[in-house]
């Protein structure tokens, strides 16, 4: 069974990438949500693929509007990442500022700035280095800017 499971998760992985790049996000959803739900059927909810699929989830899923599921899948990824690493490894920092920067795109800016601030090496005076929110682009409307 794992072996044809691996084989239907890496297809569904295949399509998604297929609908990303024809940039059908509606299609694209179908298939990053089959992935999450094959892995975590055929190899368990803590499974790299299962988290693999969760962290693709945080990625696209703001960038293509889908901010329940990448808020969902934030909070599981991060919660699975930080009971494997410990909560301050310099490891978690790029899935940090991912779910930074998706919370922050949906309007959540307190949230934003909570995951900033846990950015190792951040100062305590909170959002700016390396993960700095702008909310300057608009009524209703939150961007992102990186500082490099």
């Amino acid at each position: 069974m794992t072996e044809a499971a691996e084989q239907r998760w890496a297809a569904e992985r295949a399509a998604l990438r297929a609908s990303l790049h024809a940039r059908r996000w509606d299609e694209a959803r179908v298939h990053l949500l089959q992935a999450v739900r094959l892995a975590e059927e055929a190899f368990g909810p803590e499974d790299a693929r299962t988290l693999e699929s969760c962290r693709d989830l945080v990625v696209i899923g703001h960038e293509a509007r889908y901010p329940a599921e990448m808020m969902a899948a934030c909070r599981r990824v991060l919660a699975a990442e930080e009971a494997r690493l410990g909560p301050e490894r310099p490891d978690l920092r790029p899935l940090l500022q991912e779910c930074a920067v998706a919370y922050n795109w949906h309007g959540q800016r307190a949230e934003a700035e909570r995951l900033c601030r846990r950015l190792p090496g951040q100062p305590e005076r909170g959002v700016g280095f390396g993960c700095e929110l702008d909310a300057s682009l608009g009524e209703g409307r939150v961007g992102r800017r990186w500082r490099r």
